[in-house]
């Protein structure tokens, strides 16, 4: 069964006060929770027996304190970003929640929710699973609860190398509240964001990179950059970036050539295929569009990953042995490149650590 959903009866239609969705593949280190979670277990026993009156026993009570949440304050709302406890099922992977209350504003919109699964895993550097949520009302009393197969079964509960959890903007061990900062700047930006839809549509070919083997993961997440760059050339702003001339200058630089071709060719098999060539003479070649997209964002676009580009066509006809080490780099450069991408289509300037090289440097974006 790929979703199940139950509906607690009740006399009348209940608000809801609380949304908890549940997610599978959180990160294994907790660093970026940096809230306190305090949790009080009271158990006691009342015993009647007889005409002998009740017998009342304190069992047992203890408290705890965790930190394993953060708030994330998000326009005219907010939502805890939590992680579950071990003992909750399944045991096998590591769990995490968002809670959205009505009493931090509102309780955001389905489309709104999934942005920011999608931004924090980004930021994370997990693919965050959604495998349900749960309604509750008043005084906490469950209204509705659903539960949905992950769409991936490749999760791991401890990632140890950066090529399975590439995090792009800090460091767990001693930047845990830079989380916090990056995702409540960057998450208005990205819900208003005309890339959102591309940014949404490729992060799948971002997330698969890390799973698949080399030869298809170079060219599924090329895919994933082609995928934003198009998107980008096709925003009104930026269409005529990608020609050479304004179309309209164009056309008339092209008039004279075009007489001399229908005067020497027309009438000829080939005269249709070079007016159909001659009418693309305008547009960019892949590598100067290339190298236009990335001046345009501010990225350095230097021969480590112009070489790294060519990985995808060396896969393709062949050229490359799997167990290639400068193959392997290839695909970092790439995860990175990606990554840079979409915090540079969102606004962020800072640092970011680059993965692909020895040491993972912080450089400036």
């Amino acid at each position: 069964m790929d979703q199940l959903k139950v509906r607690l009866l009740t006399e009348k239609p209940e608000k809801v006060n609380t949304l908890v969705e549940w997610y599978l593949n959180a990160p294994g280190n907790s660093c970026l929770f940096i809230n306190t979670t305090k949790r009080v277990s009271n158990v006691k026993l009342k015993r009647r027996r007889g005409h002998h009156g009740q017998e009342k026993y304190q069992v047992s009570k203890s408290e705890s304190f965790s930190r394993d949440c953060v708030f994330i304050s998000y326009k005219d709302t907010g939502f805890y970003i939590s992680k579950v406890p071990d003992m909750y099922e399944p045991a096998w992977a590591n769990k995490l929640s968002i809670e959205y209350r009505r009493e931090f504003g509102r309780i955001p919109g389905k489309e709104e929710r999934k942005a920011i699964r999608e931004l924090a895993g980004f930021l994370m550097g997990r693919e965050l699973l959604y495998i349900g949520k749960t309604k509750y009302g008043s005084s906490a009393m469950m209204l509705q609860a659903e539960t949905k197969n992950p769409r991936s079964v490749n999760v791991r509960k401890v990632c140890a190398s950066p090529s399975a959890e590439l995090v792009p903007v800090h460091y767990y061990h001693n930047e845990g509240n830079h989380f916090k900062r990056v995702l409540e700047c960057l998450l208005p930006v990205y819900m208003e964001s005309s890339m959102r839809e591309a940014i949404s549509a490729s992060l799948p070919f971002y997330w698969l990179s890390f799973q698949i083997s080399l030869e298809v993961a170079i060219p599924t997440l090329q895919t994933a950059i082609e995928t934003l760059q198009k998107a980008w050339f096709s925003l009104p702003e930026h269409a005529e970036k990608s020609s050479y001339y304004p179309k309209a200058e164009f056309r008339e630089r092209i008039r004279p050539v075009k007489v001399a071709l229908q005067e020497s060719f027309q009438g000829t098999e080939s005269y249709q295929v070079m007016v159909n060539k001659m009418g693309n003479m305008n547009q960019m070649s892949v590598g100067d569009k290339n190298q236009l997209f990335y001046a345009e964002l501010g990225i350095l676009y230097g021969e480590k990953e112009r070489e790294a580009v060519k990985a995808r066509n060396s896969f393709t006809h062949g050229a490359l042995q799997i167990c290639d080490a400068s193959v392997v780099e290839s695909l970092h450069i790439l995860q990175i490149l990606y990554g840079k991408i979409v915090l540079k289509i969102l606004g962020y300037s800072g640092e970011y650590i680059d993965w692909s090289e020895i040491g993972h440097p912080r450089k400036l974006l």
